[in-house]
């Protein structure tokens, strides 16, 4: 399985591995993506927990949950959370957080021309961890924001 803390632990290497200077733009773009990730699988982590507690994870049941997430769905439905004022502000803590990396992620992966720069992936790993956190404590609305992450409202 992916592990977060894995790909959060590659994140921060990236970080502190560098030489003199500014960071070179392959690392901060890289950095991005790995907190993308380590974001996107906690909530397939949690996700599944949530509704196979105890399934085993050679089990075919929590290989269909685990990978339920949809990159774009999950937008989707983030983006609704974050514009209902209904919804806790932990849920939208993690939504907002989730559509700044996706954004951000999308941008270091395919934009060409698009500019990172130490201070502001730094800030996006200090919000990646605070959400990641988040997710693993319980707080309002979790079990629903994670309901809807998987399954479409009729």
């Amino acid at each position: 399985m992916i592990d977060p803390d894995d790909l959060l632990t590659a994140a921060q290497e990236h970080l502190t591995r560098r030489r003199r200077g500014a960071p070179r733009q392959t690392q901060l773009r890289r950095v991005v993506s790995d907190l993308y990730y380590a974001m996107f699988h906690e909530l397939c982590r949690q996700i599944t927990t949530e509704f196979l507690a105890n399934a085993r994870r050679k089990d075919q049941r929590f290989r269909g949950v685990y990978r339920a997430l949809n990159h774009g769905s999950a937008r989707d439905t983030c983006q609704y959370v974050v514009k209902d004022p209904s919804k806790s502000d932990e849920e939208r803590q993690v939504a907002r957080t989730f559509l700044r990396l996706q954004q951000a992620r999308f941008s270091a992966d395919y934009d060409p021309i698009d500019r990172f720069y130490l201070s502001t992936v730094v800030a996006l790993r200090q919000d990646t961890e605070a959400a990641i956190e988040l997710l693993r404590a319980n707080f309002p609305g979790k079990a629903d924001l994670l309901t809807r992450l998987i399954f479409k409202d009729r």
